[in-house]
């Protein structure tokens, strides 16, 4: 169904795309103010904090350069990096919004989506529309399964769209297709293998449904299903994530849990291991966010923080993750 529903979508050519999105999201908080003139207040904010990680992971360009046994367990590491949140929105014709953001509530979405959502009927039935693109170039290892020297690192662009219907039928109902463009620079193990290239597009169905179980709480199940459209068949995949998410309200103070599992298969047999990959990935995750911090009406302060875990049948691609952040924000 996936691969029906991707020939419906059409990725620009990827470099040019990619310097599009970037230079529209760049130039879009200049415009916002220009566009909600004549709208009700729209929802701003910035935020600025710092984020610790700890990791395991084989494919991360974090840990050591160096590996020499491609069966040992992957090496933990921790660095500590600022990061920075936006949400930039205007409103404009009849009840359109433009906006400029990161999706915090994800958790592991790091893209900044710029987009415009417009109601489609009086009973919610809301159209998203975005592109998106990561806010700085990834790094990924020219070849990961280089052992016995150091291995060197490359450039990865990442880029998009998704389109999202919500609100639908004015319940809670929310569904989306996003299309993920990802772009190797120097894809030395693709051309060592044709079957690991790494250059493709993932694209997503979800759906999620919020149900309010108190006045200050409400669960969201969310399902997924994804399809790994990748040059090399190996890696290549199918997956099925299913979660779930609350958020508690009370006064200054909200509080957000999430539970996330994906199960991944892989179309062919992996070259270097000599079998197909299947992964069980999870995460849990906590967000907590206090407004109006210390009586200062607008400023806040959030904290997130979470676990991560690949299990593979591949011990090269088991993996785990740790992460701890704050940052302190503004909004109006």
């Amino acid at each position: 169904m996936i691969r029906r529903l991707a020939s419906f979508l059409i990725i620009a050519y990827r470099g040019t795309a990619a310097a599009l999105v970037l230079s529209l999201s760049l130039a879009t908080p200049a415009l916002l103010p220009a566009m909600a003139v004549g709208a009700e207040k729209p929802l701003n904010s910035v935020e600025i904090g710092g984020i610790y990680m700890r990791q395991a992971n084989h494919f991360s360009t974090d840990g050591p350069a160096r590996i020499d046994d491609l069966n040992g367990k992957a090496v933990t590491e921790s660095k500590t990096r600022p990061f920075a949140l936006i949400s930039l929105s205007g409103k404009y014709g009849d009840n359109n919004l433009l906006y400029l953001k990161t999706d915090i509530e994800q958790m592991d979405d790091a893209n900044i989506y710029l987009g415009t959502e417009v109601p489609l009927s009086e009973k919610g039935n809301r159209l998203d529309i975005a592109v998106f693109t990561s806010p700085f170039f990834g790094e990924v290892w020219k070849n990961p399964y280089k052992t016995g020297s150091d291995r060197e690192e490359t450039d990865v662009i990442r880029y998009g769209a998704r389109v999202a219907v919500r609100d639908i039928l004015g319940t809670s109902l929310s569904l989306s297709f996003k299309a993920a463009a990802f772009d190797v620079d120097d894809d030395e193990i693709g051309r060592m293998y044709s079957s690991l290239r790494r250059d493709g597009t993932v694209y997503t169905l979800a759906g999620e449904y919020r149900v309010r179980l108190t006045e200050g709480l409400s669960m969201t199940p969310s399902l997924r299903l994804t399809r790994g459209d990748m040059d090399g068949g190996s890696n290549a995949f199918d997956g099925y994530s299913v979660g779930i998410k609350w958020m508690y309200r009370k006064g200054d103070m909200m509080v957000m849990p999430l539970l996330r599992y994906a199960f991944v298969t892989y179309d062919e047999t992996h070259p270097i291991f000599n079998k197909k990959r299947e992964d069980n990935h999870y995460l849990g995750a906590l967000m907590a966010t206090y407004s109006n911090l210390f009586g200062f009406r607008g400023f806040f302060v959030r904290i997130i923080g979470g676990y991560s875990a690949a299990d593979s049948n591949i011990t090269f691609c088991d993996g785990t993750g740790k992460f701890a952040g704050v940052t302190v924000g503004y909004r109006r």
